[in-house]
């Protein structure tokens, strides 16, 4: 999430690049990503790691992600406990037929901007790629 040349892959909901590493996005986020060779015939594998600071957890309580493909959702997944965590869901053959394959997200809940902090914040989001299967 830190490559500057991937920023055009970044269609909303994502802040800077912090620390040359990662990026917060906010509550809903979305990336145009590229499927992998054969994908039209296998699916694809689309893999998020995330990390939600314990203040972030103390604050929200419990936070769930879903994705949306193609209009059609992904399924959700809550993360109740502060770390790294991996989103992992299959994507079937037929949202592959296309060059470019926009992938929404929303968490349920996220820090509201503040005096102190301008941004709405979501998640930290150190990568977001689809796999061959």
């Amino acid at each position: 999430m830190a490559d500057r040349s991937i920023e055009s892959q970044l269609l909303w909901g994502f802040h800077q690049v912090e620390m040359n590493q990662w990026r917060w996005t906010a509550r809903d986020f979305a990336v145009a990503l590229r499927p992998p060779t054969h994908a039209e015939e296998a699916g694809a594998r689309l893999l998020v790691r995330l990390f939600f600071p314990p203040s972030h957890i103390a604050e929200l309580g419990a936070i769930t992600l879903e994705a949306e493909v193609e209009g059609c959702p992904t399924g959700p997944e809550r993360y109740a406990e502060a770390g790294m965590h991996t989103y992992v869901r299959d994507l079937g053959a037929g949202a592959m037929a296309t060059n470019i394959l926009p992938v929404a997200f929303t968490l349920d809940k996220a820090l509201p901007p503040s005096p102190t902090e301008p941004r709405e914040l979501g998640s930290v989001v150190t990568l977001i790629e689809l796999n061959s299967k």
